[in-house]
């Protein structure tokens, strides 16, 4: 019979950490992020109000370019209550999208 060996188990985790918080990213965001918003907003190119989108991606790696050696030496210390932050996003995000749902739906029966 085979046991689970719980020590163990987390020790690799802990190992393989950052492969699988970035599988975790990429899954996720290929999951969770409608196709429509995988794309550039077209308000990017044509609108004033935008145009600086183009380089905030840029600017923002350029920054962590920069600052590697600090962040890597920085470490991690993860905390547990990051989670709720996280979790508290969902429940807004689906709030929202129920919120919108209902309200559309309110427009389409009241045309009938």
């Amino acid at each position: 019979m085979h046991h689970f060996d719980l020590d163990k188990f987390m020790t690799d985790v802990r190992k393989h950490a950052k492969v699988i918080t970035s599988v975790a990213l990429l899954v996720g965001s290929i999951v969770f992020i409608p196709p429509r918003n995988r794309r550039p907003d077209p308000r990017l190119a044509t609108d004033d109000n935008y145009s600086h989108g183009f380089v905030i991606v840029p600017i923002a790696l350029c920054f962590a370019w920069h600052r590697r050696n600090r962040l890597r030496e920085a470490g991690s210390k993860p905390n547990n209550s990051g989670l709720l932050i996280v979790a508290g996003s969902l429940v807004i995000l689906m709030l929202g999208v129920l919120g919108m749902i209902y309200f559309l739906h309110g427009f389409r029966s009241s045309e009938y």
